[in-house]
């Protein structure tokens, strides 16, 4: 029997569960931001706009520019909330200098239902416990259960 090979450069045998699972190599996932679908977060539940009940589930990706000095290559990744920073280089000066956001470090990864209905999207983050809460990541804590009003 014939190794299947990667549906993507159709080359490379697919070696190990990971790869059979994506239908991809190790390094086209990499390439082209392709993981594993973690497990959904959304409830079974129909549309709440149509109360249709086909789907389809999404993550998706964000496609950027990495720069790398003088290279500058795409860069695809799962979209995510907000990004880990990596600890300052020191440059030829001696100084510290920020390294650039890596879009393969992000928390909170998004997934998105599509109505097959009505094309209505509803979002939903993958591991909301992991985001962290600060300025500096963009992102805040709201909690509506210690306001007091109307909304309890």
């Amino acid at each position: 029997m014939l190794p299947t090979l990667c549906s993507c450069c159709l080359t490379k045998p697919l070696a190990t569960d990971r790869e059979t699972y994506l239908k991809m190599c190790n390094g086209c996932a990499d390439q082209y931001g392709v993981v594993p679908m973690p497990r959904s977060r959304r409830p079974p539940v129909p549309c709440r706009g149509c109360n249709g009940l086909h789907f389809v589930r999404a993550v998706p990706r964000e496609l950027t520019n990495k720069s790398n000095s003088t290279i500058t290559s795409p860069e695809i990744a799962p979209m995510t909330v907000t990004y880990a920073y990596r600890a300052p280089a020191t440059t030829w000066l001696g100084t510290h200098a920020a390294q650039p956001l890596d879009a393969k470090l992000g928390f909170g990864t998004l997934e998105m239902f599509i109505c097959k209905s009505c094309g209505l999207v509803d979002w939903f983050c993958q591991d909301p416990e992991q985001i962290p809460i600060g300025p500096s990541y963009m992102t805040e804590d709201v909690d509506y259960e210690s306001e007091t009003g109307p909304y309890r």
